[in-house]
């Protein structure tokens, strides 16, 4: 009688794996598409200084596929860096290798969170600085903190850094 009890848990355990579908395997998200884009500072805070709406008027900070670069209100790049994210780390980690004629190689750690598609959070410390692991810039701290709104003047469009300078104008 057990024999027949366990051939029969045994059954309906196959059964139901039989016809239990298996779970789609999600497919890698490309965050490089999301992220592409021209983007407007919305909030900003630099080693713990919220940046003055002067600051953050005009600066734009465009992202292609593997590059992201920065620029002032007079389209003047402030920082240019090859990036990689980690979209398996909770949150997302960025990282960013400097990628600027006349500067040395540094690698500046971040995490990212997206808010939708028009809209994201970066944080990432100065390089040689340890990667923050909250979306803020405490005074003191090496770190940079940015909330970014997709340019909608520019939606649809698919931006080169090459081509940053165009894009931004």
């Amino acid at each position: 009688m057990k024999d027949i009890l366990e051939i029969g848990v045994i059954a309906a355990g196959l059964t139901l794996t039989a016809f239990t579908p298996l779970a789609a395997k999600e497919p890698t998200k490309d965050w490089s598409k999301t992220l592409s884009g021209v983007w407007e500072i919305k909030e900003g805070v630099t080693m713990g200084r919220p940046m003055t709406e002067q600051e953050k008027e005009g600066a734009t900070i465009v992202v292609d596929k593997d590059a992201i670069v920065t620029y002032d209100a007079d389209k003047n790049e402030l920082y240019r860096a090859k990036y990689s994210i980690d979209a398996s780390a909770q949150p997302m980690q960025i990282n960013m290798v400097t990628d600027m004629k006349g500067q040395e190689r540094s690698i500046a750690l971040g995490i990212v969170k997206m808010n939708g598609d028009d809209r994201w959070s970066l944080a990432y410390a100065l390089p040689g600085n340890d990667r923050p692991t909250q979306f803020q810039s405490p005074t003191g701290s090496k770190v940079m903190y940015f909330k970014l709104r997709r340019d909608e003047s520019q939606r649809g469009l698919t931006p080169s850094v090459a081509d940053a300078d165009e894009l931004s104008n």
